[in-house]
């Protein structure tokens, strides 16, 4: 019979600027050379060969044009030390009814996130989630992801 059980303490969930300084951490040390930045018109034909060849899902081009277009500034590639674009995070802003359903907020949406698999375990995947989780939050006013 079990009398008590040990409450298990969760730590509290760190902030959106501590996940970033992370995720620059990790790039420092685990992806020299490599960078994120946010995304251009330019980089578009190397974000879909990406989607094509990593994921299951594919968007046709202008898809990729209408996010850029419409929510840029949380749409951002990951590039390599010789300036070849590796990866990506695409996001789109929506409206929704918030967690107690009573109103509606602004929620960052991740519509696709890919890098390539000769470029992966380096944290670049882990600095597009954060470089896009800022974003939706700072320059988007995003409640909720």
């Amino acid at each position: 019979m079990i009398l008590w059980r040990k409450k298990k303490i969760e730590e509290p969930r760190p902030s959106i600027t501590e996940v970033y300084r992370e995720a620059t951490r990790r790039l420092r040390d685990k992806a020299p050379g490599y960078a994120i930045r946010l995304a251009d018109e330019g980089d578009l034909e190397e974000v879909r060969a990406i989607n094509l060849a990593c994921l299951p899902e594919n968007y046709p081009m202008y898809f990729f044009r209408d996010l850029l277009k419409n929510h840029g500034k949380a749409f951002y590639v990951a590039e390599s030390p010789n300036n070849v674009v590796v990866g990506y995070v695409m996001c789109r802003i929506e409206r929704k009814p918030g967690f107690f359903r009573h109103f509606l907020v602004k929620s960052g949406h991740i519509v696709s996130i890919a890098v390539l698999r000769e470029h992966r375990k380096r944290g670049l995947g882990y600095a597009l989630m954060a470089y896009a989780l800022k974003s939706l939050y700072e320059e988007y006013g995003c409640e909720e992801t």
